[in-house]
């Protein structure tokens, strides 16, 4: 039985909190090597944001996603408070997007998205909480 792309891990949390999470992409869509990413599990935070995109704006999210599977180092990767995550940049309609996630193994966690503006702090209670 071949590996057909990341598995999407639904209904499951984070650490040792569950939470229900969303599908992004499902398996058909992605083609990456057997050493690469094999979950991705998205924050509620992350599900609810996008859902007030527009479909260009999520067409450009779900680009950045499908650049972090296929090189997961991409985003900068933080300290201190925030430690272990990674922020990737990128251009949504025009303007400068943030996408927060962490890579624990083979799982791939996205945490929020959005612009500068206030995203570290928010990002930090998220983590933290």
């Amino acid at each position: 039985m071949g590996h057909s792309g990341p598995r999407i891990v639904f209904g499951a949390g984070f650490e040792t909190e569950y939470r229900r999470c969303s599908i992004l992409f499902t398996s058909s869509e992605i083609k990456v090597p057997m050493t690469a990413i094999s979950n991705i599990i998205q924050s509620p935070l992350f599900s609810k944001k996008k859902k007030r995109l527009t479909k260009n704006e999520i067409r450009a999210l779900d680009d950045a996603v499908r650049r972090i599977i296929e090189t997961p180092e991409i985003g900068q990767l933080k300290s201190g408070d925030l430690s272990g995550v990674r922020v990737y940049k990128f251009r949504s309609l025009k303007t400068m997007t943030l996408l927060a996630y962490e890579i624990s193994g083979d799982t791939l966690f996205l945490y929020t998205f959005g612009s500068h503006e206030n995203f570290y702090r928010a990002l930090k209670k998220y983590v933290q909480y």
